[in-house]
């Protein structure tokens, strides 16, 4: 192993297993910098890094990746190559999208851990139900001024970040939409946070996965705080939650389940997805999206229609408002339009979604498709990968 990498394995670490490792990293902002940054210098070999946003001038008192040259350049991949300056050695791989776009189960079942770096909720608990169906390692951070916290949760999830949120959580968690789950254009911001409290807690983040890679003891339900106005640190563990919609809704992916399906979502139709379960599991067949997906929207009052075939949370309030009753001049609010949507496949399925390819109607890159049918009676379930897609992710 090179020199540079003398002090990391008189640690006792292995520099073979960090340069085979694959880390997912979402979000690129304060803490995203500093997980990213202590990765580079660790030399961890696999970076996947996504991150939707631009570099604005008050991120620079915050981000030891980014530079004023930098600003209006999108985090991700400005972030991506200063870590290829620190180390270039490491194979980043940015993608400037939502997570929920880019990040099918696929991948989170080929990484090793994934560290959390973000500033909304709706966000952290999608990426934890993923991380749940596919037992990766999920280890979040959350910051507040000068104080924060990182979350560890793991095999065999006895606890999930949803069973620790509250109602006001999962309220705020759909703060940038209106009360419809309709995005609005005016995104709101984060607060203020320390570049000291960001640099402690992406610390504990990429120190508590080290020790994972290599099977030593880690926090896993727990949460590590520390109180930065009161020079404070606690550990606590966290509770299962009985009630917690992740645990109810959903279940880890059986290895054996999974059917490998040599197409990409940029070409698959879902037509010709459901036909390829069917040919599988029978003719009842039904493939479950893991999200709800608009198909239009209607004004019973003027027989309007407008065809929107879009995932939940990526269509716009001034999208779906009737035109006729903005004539009349009702606020915008009362001219928007009844929704339709669909969370599953079948036979029954409209024509203009079967003809659509699976990315166009917003399947993530190397998705898993959780699909039921009824055997003898019996209502038995499967799971098809996109591994197609698998090169489009890790390169």
């Amino acid at each position: 192993m090179l020199e540079r990498y003398k002090r990391i394995e008189q640690l006792g670490w292995d520099m073979q297993l960090l340069k085979k490792a694959k880390v997912l990293v979402v979000g690129a902002g304060a803490l995203g910098n500093e997980v990213l940054k202590n990765l580079a210098l660790l030399g961890v070999g696999n970076i996947l890094l996504a991150d939707m946003d631009v570099i604005e001038d008050h991120n620079l008192t915050r981000t030891i990746l980014f530079r004023n040259s930098d600003i209006g350049q999108y985090k991700a991949e400005v972030a991506a190559r200063h870590v290829k300056e620190i180390d270039p050695s490491v194979n980043i791989i940015p993608f400037v999208a939502p997570v929920q776009k880019v990040f099918g189960l696929g991948v989170y079942r080929e990484a090793d851990i994934v560290f959390g770096c973000l500033d909304n909720i709706q966000a952290r608990m999608d990426v934890n139900r993923y991380c749940y169906q596919t037992n990766t390692l999920f280890i979040d951070a959350g910051l507040r001024k000068i104080d924060g916290d990182v979350k560890v949760f793991g095999a065999p999830y006895n606890v999930c970040l949803d069973c620790i949120l509250t109602q006001n959580m999962r309220d705020e968690a759909w703060r940038r939409f209106s009360c419809l789950k309709l995005r609005t254009r005016v995104e709101e911001k984060p607060g203020p946070t320390a570049p000291t409290i960001s640099s402690i807690m992406a610390g504990f983040q990429v120190q508590i996965g080290m020790k994972y890679l290599h099977d030593a003891s880690v926090p896993i339900d727990s949460r590590i705080s520390v109180l930065g106005y009161i020079d404070d640190i606690t550990t606590s563990k966290l509770s299962h939650n009985p009630m917690c919609p992740t645990h109810n809704l959903y279940e880890p992916i059986a290895e054996t389940e999974v059917v490998q399906l040599p197409y990409q979502s940029k070409q698959l139709k879902v037509g010709e997805l459901l036909n390829l379960v069917q040919q599988d599991m029978g003719r009842n067949a039904v493939i479950e999206l893991d999200y709800d997906l608009i198909t239009h929207f209607d004004c019973a009052e003027h027989d309007y229609h407008k065809a929107i075939i879009r995932r939940r949370g990526y269509v716009y309030t001034d999208e779906v408002a009737c035109p006729m009753c903005l004539e009349r001049d009702e606020v915008e609010s009362h001219a928007l339009m009844q929704e339709y949507f669909i969370n599953h496949i079948d036979s029954e399925s409209a024509p203009a979604i079967l003809n659509k390819t699976l990315a166009a109607i917003g399947t993530p890159l190397y998705q898993i498709f959780k699909a039921k049918a009824m055997k003898k009676g019996e209502l038995v379930y499967k799971y098809f990968e996109i591994s197609g897609d698998r090169g489009m992710v890790f390169r």
